[in-house]
C-alpha cells in the first residue's frame, strides 16, 4: 500500500511516500533586475487527460457578452470540516487503490474528494481560500496518483485561488493551432543558435519569483539563454476558455503578468457554446438510447452520419454533447519594448483588438483582419526583443545579425482549415462527454456517494429541481465544499450510487 503521515507536511517540500522520506523541491525561478528568469524547476503536472467537459461557465468581465448563456461556475470554498466525509469516506474510496492519506489535514481532504467526484462531469474547478501549502500537499497528491486523478494542470494564485483544469481536444486544437504558428514565424527565423534557443511550450510549469503564485498556461513562447546564467525571457502567453470562465482565465493572466512584465503578447481564445452542456438525465431519450449497450461505443458509430457540411453542435441519440457558437480572439500587445506591462483590463484600439469565428459573415469571422494585424504587430516586437537579447547575452553590440534583421515576420491566416480541425475537436470532445457520462452511469463497479454522503455539512441535499445543493452561508473554514452545484451534476451524482455495473432501465427497478 502507497501510505504516508502528511500530518507534517512542510509547504516547501515533497513528500516521497514509498520512503517515508522527505526530499527538498528544485530552487524556485529567480529573477534579475533586467527581469529575466531562471528555469530551475520542473512541471508539477504536464499536459492534461480530459474527463468529460465542464460547460463554459459564467463570466463576470468588460468582455461579456450578457447574451450568451451562461452558467453558476464551479466555484469552491472553504466549509466547516466534516470528520464522516474528511476521513472515513475519502479513506474508504482510495483503500482499494492501495492510497493512503494518513495524517492529511481536513481541508485537503474535501479538495481531493470534490476532484474525485467530479471527474466525469466537468473538466475545471476552481478553489478558494487554499494556503500555499495546501496547494503543495494538493499538487503532490494528485501528481502520485494519476490512475485516480488524470494529469490535470494545475495552477495556484498568491490570493489563494487554486484551478484544476484536464485539456480537452478543442484545448489541443486551438494550442497546437497557435504554436505551429509560432514555429513557423519566430522559432525558425535566423537567429544565433549557439547564444539561445527560442521555445513554444505547451502547459510548462512556472514559478513566479516574487510571490508563492504558480502558472501552467495552455501555451507559452519564451527565449532560453545558453550563456550562463541560463534563463528564460518570456514574450508570448496563450490561454483558452473553453472550459473556464473568462474571468478566471483574466484574473489568472493578470498575476502572470505581474509577476513576468516583460511578456510582449498575450492571445486569449473565448469559446462559448449555444447551449449549456448537460450530462443525459435518468429516463431521458438519450439515457434509454445508450444504457441498453454493453460496451461504449467508438467514435464512428457515436456520431451520427450528417449530410452537407459539418458543423459544431453535435447531437448523438437525442442528445446535444457540444454545441460551439462562436470563438472569440483577444489579442493584447506590450507599447514597445520599453512600454509599460500589459493591462488586460484595457481595450486601446491601438494595442488590442478581437474577434469572431464563426460568424454570420462566415469563415471570414468579424474583425478577423484586425486579429491578424495584432498578431502581426505582436510578432514583429518579438522580432525585436530578439535581436535586443542577441545583443544582450553576446556582449557584442556589433554582432552580425543581418540575416535575422532582414527576414520578414508575417503572419498567414489559414482560419477556414482552422475551422475544420474545430469541427473535428467538437466531434473529439462529444466524445469525450459521452465516454466519461456512459462509464460513471452504467459501468461504475465502484460505489460512488449518494447526495447525503456528498454534502459536506451532514445534511441532505436539495431537491432534484433545486439550482443548489450548498448553502453559500455556510463557508469560513475547513473542507472545500461546492458553493453551488447543477442540476445535471446533482442528477449525474444521484445515477452513480448502484453498486451494479450495468443498472436495468427505470421500469425494472425495485
Amino acid at each position: 500500500m502507497v501510505s504516508g503521515d502528511y500530518s507534517s507536511y512542510p509547504a516547501t517540500y515533497y513528500y516521497r511516500e514509498a520512503c517515508n522520506t522527505f526530499h527538498e523541491t528544485q530552487t524556485q525561478a529567480r529573477s534579475s533586475s533586467n527581469n529575466h528568469h531562471t528555469l530551475t524547476r520542473k512541471p508539477i503536472l504536464t499536459k492534461g487527460l480530459s474527463a468529460s467537459v465542464l460547460h463554459h461557465g459564467s463570466k463576470g468581465h468588460f468582455l461579456v457578452n450578457s447574451s450568451r448563456p451562461a452558467s453558476t461556475p464551479n466555484v469552491y470554498s472553504l466549509a466547516p470540516p466534516s470528520p464522516d466525509v474528511g476521513n472515513s469516506r475519502l479513506d474508504a474510496f482510495l483503500k482499494p487503490y492501495g492510497v493512503s492519506v494518513t495524517g492529511m489535514k481536513d481541508q485537503c481532504k474535501g479538495i481531493l474528494w470534490n476532484v474525485l467526484m467530479s471527474l466525469t462531469s466537468r473538466n475545471a474547478m476552481k478553489f478558494e481560500n487554499i494556503d500555499e501549502q495546501q496547494f503543495t500537499i494538493i499538487s503532490h497528491f494528485i501528481h502520485r496518483n494519476e490512475r485516480l486523478f488524470g494529469q490535470p494542470c494545475l495552477s495556484y494564485l498568491s490570493r489563494c485561488v487554486l484551478f484544476v483544469e484536464w485539456p480537452t481536444a478543442i484545448h489541443e486544437v486551438l494550442i497546437t493551432f497557435l504554436t505551429s504558428t509560432l514555429d513557423k514565424t519566430i522559432v525558425d527565423l535566423p537567429y544565433p543558435e549557439h547564444l539561445l534557443d527560442v521555445w513554444t511550450n505547451q502547459n510548462l510549469s512556472i514559478k513566479a519569483p516574487d510571490t508563492n503564485s504558480e502558472f501552467i498556461p495552455d501555451a507559452l513562447l519564451s527565449f532560453l539563454s545558453k550563456m550562463f546564467p541560463h534563463c528564460h525571457k518570456y514574450q508570448l502567453v496563450l490561454e483558452v476558455t473553453f472550459t473556464q470562465t473568462l474571468a478566471d482565465i483574466l484574473l489568472k493572466v493578470g498575476e502572470l503578468l505581474n509577476a513576468f512584465p516583460e511578456i510582449l503578447v498575450v492571445v486569449v481564445i473565448d469559446i462559448t457554446e449555444t447551449r449549456v452542456y448537460q450530462a443525459p438525465a435518468t429516463s431521458s431519450v438519450a439515457w434509454n438510447t445508450f444504457w441498453q449497450d454493453k460496451d461504449p461505443l467508438g467514435l464512428g458509430e457515436f456520431i451520427p452520419p450528417q449530410r452537407g457540411q459539418k458543423g459544431t453542435v453535435i447531437n448523438s441519440g437525442g442528445h446535444t454533447w457540444c454545441s460551439i457558437n462562436s470563438i472569440d480572439y483577444h489579442v493584447w500587445v506590450k507599447n514597445g519594448l520599453n512600454g509599460g506591462k500589459i493591462d488586460v483590463d484595457v481595450t486601446d484600439d491601438e494595442w488590442y483588438a478581437c474577434g469572431t469565428l464563426p460568424s454570420s459573415r462566415g469563415m471570414d469571422g468579424v474583425n478577423m483582419g484586425g486579429v491578424d494585424a495584432m498578431l502581426n504587430k505582436g510578432f514583429e516586437l518579438i522580432k525585436e526583443s530578439l535581436i535586443a537579447f542577441c545583443k544582450e547575452i553576446s556582449g557584442d553590440k556589433d554582432i552580425d545579425l543581418k540575416a535575422l534583421e532582414e527576414t520578414l515576420v508575417k503572419f498567414k491566416p489559414q482560419w477556414s482549415r482552422f475551422m475544420d480541425r474545430i469541427q473535428a475537436a467538437a466531434e473529439l470532445t462529444s466524445h469525450e462527454r459521452y465516454l466519461g457520462w456512459f462509464k460513471k452511469e452504467f459501468r461504475g463497479t465502484k460505489r460512488f456517494p449518494s447526495p447525503e454522503e456528498n454534502d459536506f455539512n451532514g445534511g441532505s441535499t436539495s431537491s432534484e429541481g433545486s439550482a443548489s445543493n450548498y448553502s453559500a452561508s455556510t463557508i469560513s473554514s475547513g473542507h472545500a465544499i461546492p458553493t453551488c452545484i447543477s442540476r445535471s451534476s446533482a442528477q449525474s451524482v444521484r445515477s452513480t450510487t448502484a453498486p451494479t455495473s450495468l443498472r436495468p432501465p427505470p421500469h425494472s427497478r425495485g
